[in-house]
């Protein structure tokens, strides 16, 4: 299996507790905009990926698009690192 993304959602905050829980306010899978009007976003992009064991340590790089409604390329992020290390626990693949 390859490093993938199973899930990504915009939030209006995002954190992680002391027990490694994941708290979300404000979850949005879909945003919606009026042609012309300039938006401007304020919020956390949430992030969680699934590899295999053979993706410990192997570099990966990762990029966001946005599309429209059409499915044309609005936007692209530059690409970024994505690094992981062993998981916490033994046997189960890493997620980051």
């Amino acid at each position: 299996m390859a490093l993938r993304s199973d899930l990504l959602l915009f939030a209006d905050a995002a954190n992680f507790s002391l027990e490694g829980k994941l708290n979300l306010l404000g979850e949005f899978n879909l945003l919606r905009t009026t042609p012309g009007q300039a938006a401007v976003l304020v919020g956390k992009l949430v992030s969680r990926f699934t590899a295999s064991i053979a993706d410990v340590g192997t570099p990966h790089r990762f990029s966001i698009r946005i599309l429209d409604g059409n499915s044309a390329l609005v936007a692209t992020s530059p690409d970024s690192p994505v690094n992981l290390g062993p998981s916490p626990i033994p046997g189960v693949p890493p997620r980051g």
